[in-house]
């Protein structure tokens, strides 16, 4: 089994990234019956802090034995940073994760590798790599996960350049809004940047998988109209998903539950989101899965 990767990006912040990525992995886990890895390479730990339960995820931090991405990183910076030279302790994959779901049969499961404000501390030291995550994917995620799922944060930094290379597809989230066309002109100067500083032989040129509308208003300005119109001449329509996601507060989740606060998971088809909604959600499930 070969892992499908994809970091889902955009250089804007409040898109619903984070959202999007936790529900789609969910949802790929328990309705797709895929074993998923989702790992959460933003600092503020967002994807951490809305889909792991808050006392789960501070057992997490306090167990001396259970890493975090900050890990990763800091494991490389004793090799080659400011550090007494020592060889580091290898990092397995088991000792990041926290499962998030899994099947009775324990056939198809969802794992979440949680981010550290820590990691914010180590990146304004580090201006090149580290480069252990490319080689932690392959060597330990690569075989035992259908997807690997990786939530970035909304800035160009060494992070966006470590999921690029590691994942070499992306999803991008997209806002119909001035703002939207102006995180769109952004996204595609970073993809080109990218690609200038590592389109060699080993890394090819990065796969969009597509953009998706988020936050979607049934009833739209015509500020809002006008950005549909931008952002889907600047990316083609071949690329922008047929489904879009509702601006809908059911789709929110904090600490590993829907905000209805009755179904006690994350699971989009029992929680509180209208009928039309769940099979707008399943519509682009379909639809990443043929473009993936």
């Amino acid at each position: 089994m070969t892992s499908k990767n994809v970091s889902i990006i955009n250089m804007k912040g409040g898109v619903g990234k984070t959202t999007l990525s936790i529900h789609l992995a969910y949802y790929l886990a328990k309705h797709e019956h895929k074993k998923v890895l989702l790992i959460d390479l933003d600092p503020q730990a967002n994807a951490s802090i809305v889909g792991i339960p808050e006392s789960e995820l501070n057992n997490h931090y306090k167990d001396l034995n259970k890493k975090t991405i900050f890990d990763l990183f800091f494991n490389w910076m004793q090799q080659y940073g400011p550090f007494p030279k020592i060889s580091p302790p290898s990092i397995s994959l088991i000792d990041c994760y926290y499962q998030s779901y899994c099947s009775s049969d324990n056939n198809d499961y969802l794992h979440i590798i949680p981010s550290h404000i820590a990691l914010s501390s180590i990146l304004r030291g580090v201006s090149i790599g580290p480069y252990e995550l490319e080689k932690f994917l392959t060597d330990q995620a690569q075989n035992q996960y259908d997807f690997i799922i990786i939530d970035c944060a909304p800035t160009y930094s060494v992070l966006t350049t470590l999921a690029l290379n590691a994942t070499k597809q992306v999803l991008i989230p997209m806002t119909a809004e001035p703002f939207g066309v102006h995180g769109t002109k952004l996204m595609k100067d970073v993809l080109k940047e990218h690609e200038h500083d590592y389109g060699g032989v080993e890394i090819k040129k990065i796969k969009i998988v597509g953009v998706v509308f988020t936050m979607w208003k049934k009833k739209m300005s015509l500020y809002a109209q006008k950005a549909e119109t931008d952002i889907k001449g600047e990316w083609g329509t071949n690329n922008i998903f047929a489904e879009k996601i509702s601006n809908d507060d059911n789709y929110k989740i904090m600490n590993g539950e829907n905000f209805d606060g009755g179904s006690g998971n994350i699971d989009i088809m029992e929680s509180g989101l209208h009928k039309p909604r769940k099979e707008e959600f399943k519509n682009f499930v379909k639809e990443f899965l043929e473009r993936i």
